[in-house]
């Protein structure tokens, strides 16, 4: 009763507890809009954490993915034994952002970095919460324990925020007819908005990869003027009797970005039948846009030919 749609209570915790903990959310179709996030779980012993009198750090949790535009949340999990707190301070690379003194009224602190904005009122002695992330909030976290007198005792520790700007919309395939004949040579593109870093793209015929010996394929990026960069995948092949399963061919572009971002586009294309004739395809905006982007290719291509 304690565990719904956006947490998850662990009880009667354990060292056996311990380890790396992901959670993956997934709309339904015809979206299938995949999102990831993980982060690590370390258990200290309540008995070990108090006699020694240290200061010790136990963790820093740093999501290893954010989305630009979205919040993060920084945990600094630490045991103080027997001596006061003094400070907790954290910063980014070398530039201290935020400071919790609880001598110091308020007991908060924020300083002006680039990239960061902390949401002071959902920050506290062990954790900061920062919110409207941009792609320079990517980067290394410290997080630094001070005790009071009389051990005047530091710990640190750091970890990594990567910041990824995803795609607005998901990829579309673009220059595919809807009919081909025996032997014709099928040329289309994927095309996927800016986004950073840049979409892998993976094409699937009847929901398997392609053999690399009779496809060409080839992705290039381009840089936007929002600093992101839109990618385009080109497949071309001829098409022969067996790839076509009742008639037809699937022709599926899937385009990601590890751990945070997954989407999809699929084609349908259909055998001509005895007696048809193919007609000539009515080229659409988009068609004349992939040209373009064909073009860059083949360009690429034969400089390094």
């Amino acid at each position: 009763k304690k565990s719904r749609e956006s947490s998850v209570l662990l009880e009667n915790v354990t060292k056996a507890f311990e380890g790396q903990y992901g959670c993956e959310i997934l709309t339904a179709a015809p979206h299938l809009h995949l999102v990831r996030g993980s982060g690590p779980i370390s258990v200290a012993e309540k008995g070990d954490a108090t006699s020694t009198g240290d200061l010790r750090l136990l963790g820093l949790d740093v999501p290893q993915y954010a989305v630009s535009g979205g919040s993060a949340r920084l945990r600094c999990r630490f045991t103080l034994g027997n001596a006061p707190l003094y400070s907790v301070k954290w910063y980014k690379g070398n530039q201290e952002f935020f400071r919790y003194v609880p001598s110091d009224k308020p007991s908060n602190k924020v300083f002006a970095v680039s990239g960061i904005m902390v949401n002071v009122a959902g920050s506290d002695q062990s954790s900061v919460l920062l919110e409207r992330l941009t792609l320079h909030s990517g980067g290394t976290y410290r997080c630094e324990v001070a005790t009071e007198a009389p051990t005047f005792k530091v710990v640190d520790g750091e970890g990594i925020l990567n910041v990824t700007a995803l795609p607005k919309e998901g990829p579309k395939i673009r220059g595919a007819q809807l009919h081909y004949n025996m032997g014709d040579t099928v040329d289309i593109g994927c095309v996927s908005p800016g986004s950073r870093p840049v979409v892998n793209f993976s094409w699937y015929l009847n929901a398997l990869p392609p053999e690399p010996m009779n496809f060409e394929i080839s992705n290039l990026a381009t840089p936007t003027d929002d600093g992101l960069e839109s990618s385009v995948s080109r497949l071309r092949f001829k098409i022969s009797d067996d790839l076509f399963i009742n008639g037809t061919v699937s022709i599926k572009c899937v385009a990601s970005i590890p751990n945070v971002y997954i989407r999809s586009d699929e084609k349908i294309v259909h055998r001509w039948s005895d007696g048809a004739h193919a007609s000539t395809p009515t080229k659409s905006a988009d068609d004349e846009c992939l040209s373009k982007l064909i073009s860059i290719i083949r360009k690429v291509w034969a400089s390094y030919r």
